[in-house]
């Protein structure tokens, strides 16, 4: 009996399951909300479907009133939030991890490959963020509330990038955010892209804190100092 190709039989039907369960799997983070009570899931339901299952249980209908930033819990009701990425971000501060908060202020994003996180971003709290208007969000069925709709745009774009593989060039956080504000037609729109997101958010984005502007702008100017005295005393030891 060859024992090496049942291992390796076996092996490749773990690799299979494996990718089965990753394409499903939905990270919930601390989802700390007094009215979230998670239903009790099958192995055939996604957690993702268990955050959908739950809001229809809860019967929720967002109000017409925008609920206050709440900062220490980092929840930013209708807005794109930002991070930065370690050691990235000190070389180039434009570039950094982002996620969309739905009417509650709970921020999603797409935290990896099949992963959407809820409730805490990636690699920090939020640094910076653009509060949107929900009333813009076009693509609204009759009757319904602009909140709603804003809801509406987030858990479709959680569900389909909760089905994909993050790239971190092409198809990544930010290509995420654009796909939730061309499913909720935001101004009306549908050719949002990572870079509109990225400009938009650096551009007209607001830091939660004094603090947190320096923590992303002082190591960016010690690297640059660091560079810059580098270069003068190998200038000098030349002459």
């Amino acid at each position: 009996m060859d024992f090496s190709s049942i291992n390796g039989e076996r092996k490749k039907e773990k690799r299979k399951e494996v990718k089965k369960v990753r394409k499903k799997v939905i990270r919930v983070m601390d989802y700390d909300d007094s009215h979230f009570n998670p239903p009790h899931t099958s192995g055939s339901e996604s957690r993702w479907e268990a955050v959908q299952l739950t809001r229809s249980r809860r019967n929720h209908s967002p109000s017409s009133v925008t609920p206050p930033i709440d900062v220490t819990r980092s929840r930013f009701p209708f807005a794109i939030v930002w991070c930065p990425l370690p050691g990235i971000t000190f070389f180039c501060p434009v570039i950094g991890h982002t996620g969309i908060c739905d009417s509650r202020g709970v921020v999603m994003d797409f935290a990896g490959p099949y992963t959407i996180g809820v409730d805490r971003m990636s690699f920090s709290r939020p640094y910076l963020y653009l509060t949107l208007d929900p009333s813009l969000a076009a693509n609204r069925d009759p009757g319904q509330s602009a909140s709603s709709a804003w809801d509406a745009g987030v858990d479709s774009g959680c569900e389909e990038y909760s089905g994909r593989m993050h790239n971190i060039c092409c198809d990544n956080c930010h290509s995420h955010v654009a796909r939730v504000l061309n499913d909720m037609k935001y101004m009306g729109r549908s050719d949002w892209s990572m870079v509109g997101v990225g400009a938009l958010v650096i551009l007209k984005g607001k830091w939660v804190s004094a603090s947190h502007a320096l923590c992303v702008w002082v190591p960016f100017f010690c690297v640059i100092t660091a560079i810059l005295v580098y270069t003068l005393i190998g200038a000098n030891k030349k002459l």
